[in-house]
């Protein structure tokens, strides 16, 4: 894997973590680096998949919808369940 998407979150967690907030320069890196991740969502899912720990384990608690964009994802052959069916049973 490259270390390129986990270097932008541990850069991120040291402004985050230092009290700056989101301001500024951090805050075009925050938007950008989840518009690359809405991109690998949508064409490579599987990559996330297959990277997910790697990704949430330096993301800061507070990026919320980094994390859930991540934790979102599933292979392309995976079917998801429409949860709006009558009488839906999940079985684990």
């Amino acid at each position: 894997m490259s270390m390129k998407p986990v270097s932008t979150g541990l850069f991120l967690r040291t402004f985050i973590y230092k009290g700056f907030g989101v301001r500024g320069q951090v805050r075009l890196l925050y938007k950008g680096t989840l518009r690359v991740l809405l991109v690998l969502l949508h064409d490579f899912p599987e990559f996330l998949c297959d990277h997910h720990f790697s990704f949430c384990d330096v993301i800061p608690p507070s990026c919320i919808q980094m994390r859930n964009l991540i934790l979102s994802a599933f292979p392309r052959n995976m079917r998801l369940p429409d949860p709006f069916t009558p009488n839906l049973k999940v079985s684990l």
